[in-house]
């Protein structure tokens, strides 16, 4: 009886495609790469307006006074002190005058203030140590921050002539420019040190330079290309800053894991026939040697098509190689990528300006770095052939280490089943006691998470920033001496005319019932708008713009002042309240909303690709709870060190308290969609065993032993590049980057070594039952080689099952 065989899946044809017009394909790649780079420097990069960010009541005001055409100018202030003079005194005021004079003297300085005016009430300190003088810097606020670093050096100055004063400025511009300068370096720093990291662990992991250098250059190819779509999609969709930063972190992370799927298996693949095309092409040539030395010209021609036919022979075996790794290891890349992107997608409803531009960034990147894992990938081994092994360097120090993680010998002589020491070690005792290792393990996870109950969030503000720099210092002492002017709340409201007498009485009586409610402090600036529509009020309130005390001061600005007086005196008036505190506590309100919607939506098409990727109805509802508990972890980590402080010194930063609040919707779907790589390439490697008529506990333990090494070679780069973030300036990346390691290292670990397994082994053939009601679902062959009669039996109603 004859059968044909089955279908060759997508990444099998995307592969064997690469393979056969190598040049095409790569120069194809490498069109795309330069292209997208280019034609997004050409377009530039469209950014979410900062006056159009923010969630609920925040965020329509922001938008409300965007549209109102106000001439945006950047708030700056000097703060002058003296523990020991006060403002009566001749040389305090002498200061406060030199301040005055300096910043007025420059071009871009506006709206000088005088704090000794009865004009600008408020502005020194009861106990007269301190004053403020305020001024504005002319132009666009945007671009301010490029223009504030002469205003800075004459404060400076300042600072230097008057011994007997602290003179230090903080503002909009300052800040910003200063803190830009520190986020940039520290970022440059992380791309600079994140290719030779990569680089340094792949190769430990090879053993060999060029199959080293061939993940960390598709990965950085990829992530240039998205730096540039992102760059054009961004016209459509506006992008942020921070998205470079995720692109890189996101790029470099699957870029690498998926070309080493890919690489590890062909090699492997490739192994089974290498020793015996080596021999017979030497043996071939040797004959060769010896007709030629004998003078039969008839056996020199037959020696020579022996050669070639060697040859040939070797060609056709590292051709069936790439196609069964293109057919397997690149059906999961595949799947893994739709996983990815899947997760990422959820950041599209969360209803955030700033996740929708970051969710976008996430999709462009996983899904450059899977084509070119699909494509390039396969072109570039098919046109080195068995040269990807060469540039052996350091041999003798990398071999102890690759040995112990199952990673092999070198690239060409692992050995078949790329079982290390350690990995086979731990399996075998997991195997042995699946009982004790799924309550151990899964307890260990479930303490860690439990910490995340108490998870308490906050926008990130100073705070999140290394307390030992200036801006911050002085941001503090300002907040300390003038509460509220550091960080105040904005009231706008529009109306027909602003300038009306209903709408000056509304305005006068928002003033004094704000001030009477003991939670708001002087003075209170109004501005409007050129066509007199829309007026704003910055609002100085208690607290330090994060706290406890901030925020009931802006619920009493919406509960209580604002419906009593501009509601009252202006019915029908499009008034709130906005600022960083009322935006947090939106975002906030928002996340606990849409949170739920989006677990919903990442967790329900991750179910479904997983049931149709492998027919199974157990497999993606046990992927699902085992990534859920290694989040958990994650988030339990996060809050032990962050939130408690428990390793802060060893970090080198100051816990607030508190976990930035955009950083566990962000981290979910992040690691949700990473995890399932590991998940995905160690369950495709089990089911093509499995099809392959191998009972499933022996399929389990073979199939995580073979690719054990492969997964925590991953994981070690991706754990280098995510900790490398754990060592930037800024708390909220900080935490980004200790979340996400931790996640990784325990999901590579725990999940995979340990849960896995004994859950698997428990479960046996139930690990594949698919409801009869289910069997029209479509089959995704992983690989060509399954037998006709193939498969395993359901153990609830006997029928064949598909794995």
């Amino acid at each position: 009886m004859s059968f044909s065989p089955p279908r060759k899946n997508l990444a099998a044809r995307m592969g064997g495609w690469s393979a056969k017009h190598r040049w095409t394909a790569l120069g194809l790649w490498i069109v795309f790469v330069i292209a997208a780079v280019a034609i997004g420097i050409a377009v530039g990069q469209v950014n979410v307006s900062n006056a159009r960010l923010g969630d609920g009541e925040s965020g329509h005001i922001n938008r409300v006074i965007d549209d109102a055409n106000f001439t945006s100018h950047a708030h700056e202030m000097v703060l002058v002190q003296s523990q020991n003079l006060t403002a009566k005194d001749a040389a305090f005021r002498s200061g406060v005058t030199s301040v005055i004079a300096k910043v007025g003297s420059y071009d871009q300085v506006i709206k000088v203030e005088n704090p000794y005016s009865k004009a600008y009430p408020g502005q020194i300190t009861k106990d007269g140590h301190s004053a403020l003088v305020r001024f504005q810097i002319s132009g666009d606020s945007e671009t301010a921050p490029d223009r504030i670093q002469p205003v800075m050096d004459g404060v400076a100055s300042l600072r230097a002539a008057n011994p007997d004063l602290s003179i230090r400025e903080f503002g909009e511009a300052s800040a910003t420019h200063v803190l830009n300068d520190k986020i940039n370096a520290d970022f440059a720093n992380a791309r600079n040190v994140s290719l030779p990291l990569t680089m340094i662990i792949l190769l430990i992991a090879f053993g060999a330079l060029v199959a080293a250098g061939i993940p960390v250059l598709l990965a950085f190819s990829a992530v240039l290309a998205t730096f540039g779509l992102n760059s054009i999609v961004s016209h459509v969709i506006p992008t942020v800053d921070v998205a470079q930063e995720v692109i890189l972190m996101i790029g470099m992370a699957v870029g690498v894991d998926y070309s080493l799927f890919y690489l590890q298996r062909e090699r492997r693949e490739r192994l089974a026939t290498k020793p015996a095309d080596t021999a017979a092409i030497s043996a071939a040539k040797q004959a060769l040697r010896a007709v030629k030395r004998s003078g039969d010209a008839e056996a020199v021609v037959s020696a020579k098509q022996s050669v070639r036919e060697a040859k040939q022979q070797s060609m056709q075996n590292r051709r069936s190689a790439l196609e069964m790794a293109a057919s397997t290891s690149g059906q999961a890349v595949l799947i893994s990528g739709f996983t990815v992107m899947i997760a990422m997608a959820g950041m599209l409803i969360s209803g955030d300006a700033t996740f929708v531009a970051l969710g976008v960034a996430s999709m462009l990147v996983v899904a450059a770095a899977m084509v070119g894992s699909l494509t390039g990938l396969p072109a570039v081994l098919s046109l080195l052939g068995d040269r990807v092994e060469r540039g052996r360097v350091l041999s003798w120090f990398t071999y102890p280490v690759r040995k112990a993680a199952g990673t092999g010998n070198r690239v060409s002589t692992r050995s078949a089943s790329g079982q290390g020491r350690i990995w086979a070690t731990i399996l075998d005792r997991v195997l042995r006691r699946p009982v004790v290792a799924v309550v151990v393990a899964g307890g260990l996870l479930v303490a860690l998470a439990l910490p995340a109950l108490t998870i308490k969030t906050e926008t990130p503000t100073f705070k999140f920033l290394p307390p030992n720099l200036e801006v911050v210092k002085t941001y503090n002492a300002v907040q300390k001496a003038f509460p509220g002017k550091g960080d105040p709340a904005t009231v706008a409201f529009k109306t027909g005319n602003v300038n009306s007498p209903e709408a000056r009485q509304a305005i006068a009586d928002f003033k004094k019932a704000a001030v009477a409610t003991g939670q708001v402090n002087l003075p209170i600036d109004v501005t409007t708008n050129p066509a007199g529509t829309v007026a704003v009020m910055t609002v100085p309130i208690q607290g330090d713009g994060a706290n406890a005390a901030s925020q009931q001061a802006v619920r009493t600005l919406r509960d209580r002042v604002i419906p009593a007086t501009i509601g009252r005196d202006l019915p029908g008036a499009d008034v709130g309240v906005t600022g960083d505190t009322a935006s947090s506590m939106d975002f906030n309100s928002l996340m606990k909303v849409r949170t739920p919607i989006v677990f919903a939506f990442v967790l329900g098409l991750a179910f479904l690709l997983m049931l149709v990727t492998f027919r199974s109805i157990v497999i993606p509802i046990k992927a699902i709870l085992l990534n859920l508990l290694s989040v958990g972890a994650a988030y339990g980590v996060l809050v032990l060190i962050f939130q408690h402080g428990i390793g802060q010194s060893l970090l080198g930063f100051h816990s607030t308290g508190t976990i930035a609040n955009w950083l566990p919707l962000f981290l979910f779907v992040i690691l949700f969609g990473l995890s399932m790589d590991y998940h995905v390439f160690i369950l495709s490697r089990v089911k093509e065993l499995v099809d392959n008529g191998m009972a499933t506990e022996d399929a389990v333990t073979e199939g995580i032993k073979d690719t054990a090494g492969t997964v925590t070679s991953a994981a070690i780069v991706m754990v280098g590049v995510f900790g490398l973030f754990a060592t930037l300036s800024v708390l909220d990346v900080k935490q980004l980057g200790v979340g996400a390691a931790a996640a990784v290292l325990i999901d590579a670990t725990v999940i995979r070594g340990v849960l896995l397994p004994a859950t698997m082994k428990l479960l046996g053939d139930w690990n594949w039952y698919l409801p009869s009601w289910l069997e029209w679902l479509p089959t995704l062959t992983s690989h060509g080689s399954v037998a006709p009669d193939s498969g395993t039996r359901s153990p609830i109603d006997g029928e064949p099952v598909t794995a």
